[in-house]
């Protein structure tokens, strides 16, 4: 009986996998995507996407890196904590986050915005679009 509730519930269990289906079918050129404060290893599973996990305060993605081979998985690791100007300034135009639906993103004082692009079991698919400087 809980399989049957939690399969019929995706969004109760952090299910991605409806998500990188959305992103894999609509936008077919995409080869990265931004995760924005949560760990989410299941996207990893559930598609051929490059993932970039973007900390701001989420203890969830405090990660055990003792027994990493070398400092690749910091590549991988945005901390906004200590860069907080890293989506102005780093960020690729146009690239596409996964936020969780309850989440708010940072704000900008005209350097970005956020286009939702859908929602999908609790998780919100968005557009990080940069102002174009003079």
């Amino acid at each position: 009986m809980s399989t049957y509730f939690l399969s019929q519930n995706p969004g109760i269990i952090n299910d991605t996998h409806r998500v990188t289906d959305w992103i894999s079918v609509q936008e077919k050129t995409e080869s990265h995507v931004y995760i924005y404060d949560k760990r989410l290893p299941s996207v990893l599973f559930n598609s051929n996407l490059q993932v970039i996990s973007v900390f701001d305060g989420d203890e969830s993605l405090n990660r055990e890196t003792q027994f990493q081979q070398d400092q690749t998985w910091k590549g991988q690791l945005i901390n906004l904590k200590s860069n907080p100007n890293w989506i102005s300034s780093s960020a690729p135009d146009r690239s596409i986050w996964i936020v969780k639906s309850k989440k708010i993103l940072p704000q900008s004082d005209g350097d970005f915005s956020w286009r939702q692009l859908t929602e999908i079991d609790g998780w919100k698919i968005v557009r990080l679009i940069k102002k174009i400087k003079p």
